[in-house]
């Protein structure tokens, strides 16, 4: 899909229909239909693998008690890519990092990306990470 056709089609996904499991290997990690719709056409199932290999490899930092909200930006310049997160500044404090990963190539074709993560328990019976486009928080 085209870079301006991807942005486009992105643009439209408001609040989601469904929640999509990820892989049995997070079994945690729901998408909506807009980060679904992401992974398929943008080929960025890397881009999911990487954002839960931080939150379920590092429970410390990404506890959800601690954490319940995640903002995860990747922004790429050429063809190397740097993925961040941050708690989004909790009660009108600066944000502060909790990942960067440094991504030596990349073919992703938007030149940044933002995802929220959010810890909801309705949706799973041990609780689960939601990845999400902002505009469908």
């Amino acid at each position: 899909m085209e870079t301006t056709d991807l942005e486009t089609s992105l643009a439209h996904f408001t609040g989601t229909e469904a929640w999509h499991r990820y892989s049995p290997l997070f079994r945690q990690l729901l998408l909506t239909d807009g980060v679904k719709f992401l992974c398929e056409n943008a080929g960025a199932y890397w881009l999911v693998d990487a954002i839960g290999s931080h939150i379920f490899t590092n429970r410390k930092v990404f506890d959800p008690r601690q954490n319940p909200m995640q903002f995860w930006n990747l922004t790429v310049t050429g063809d190397k890519a740097v993925l961040t997160c941050t708690d989004g500044g909790k009660h009108g404090e600066e944000p502060i990092e909790l990942a960067r990963q440094d991504i030596e190539f990349t073919d992703f074709p938007l030149p940044k990306i933002d995802i929220w993560a959010a810890w909801e328990l309705g949706l799973d019976p041990k609780g689960a990470f939601v990845l999400m486009l902002p505009s469908e928080y």
